[in-house]
């Protein structure tokens, strides 16, 4: 199996996403457990 790359500034994982993709808390709670924008949760949680 291959390795993923990442980018070097990347924030998120692979496990993160899915953990964005699953949650039930808020942008504004996963944002902060995290440490990045809302904008960048939502990003990972409605895409597919």
């Amino acid at each position: 199996m291959g390795m993923i790359q990442l980018h070097k500034m990347a924030r998120t994982t692979p496990v993160i996403r899915k953990e964005i993709r699953e949650a039930t808390l808020s942008e504004r709670e996963l944002a902060r457990k995290y440490n990045i924008t809302r904008d960048t949760v939502r990003k990972w949680k409605y895409r597919e």
